[in-house]
């Protein structure tokens, strides 16, 4: 330590204190204030981290929706039949258990369903 001069430490010091400090925001290209002992700020404040999260997500390509089972246009009869049970089954339920809101879907999607069986079965 003898051989270290008060220059040499200043200048190792403020070369250090300019890697801390030299940080720039990402999206408003605004200094960034570290706190010493703390974990390395990324961002100026929030509303600059979530924008730069934001361009980030738009520009990842979107995900194509995958179609419902039931909607498809492939269903076979056992399929639809095997539906059809279910649905019955659960209108069954007493009311506690099964809302008007619910039986109305329930209702419907059976009608639908009882269509759809005979427009794929016109022998009967």
């Amino acid at each position: 330590m003898d051989n270290l001069e008060v220059n040499d430490i200043n200048v190792y010091l403020c070369r250090r204190l300019k890697k801390v400090n030299d940080m720039k925001c990402p999206n408003c290209e605004k200094e960034i204030v570290q706190t010493k002992g703390k974990r390395k700020r990324l961002f100026c404040n929030s509303t600059c981290r979530s924008n730069v999260w934001q361009k980030e997500k738009r520009k990842q390509p979107k995900k194509d929706a995958k179609p419902k089972e039931t909607d498809s246009k492939t269903s076979t009869v056992p399929e639809i039949e095997q539906r059809i049970a279910k649905i019955k089954e659960m209108l069954k339920l007493p009311p506690k258990y099964l809302p008007p809101i619910k039986k109305s879907a329930l209702e419907s999607e059976l009608y639908l369903l009882e269509l759809k069986l005979t427009n794929q079965n016109p022998t009967t």
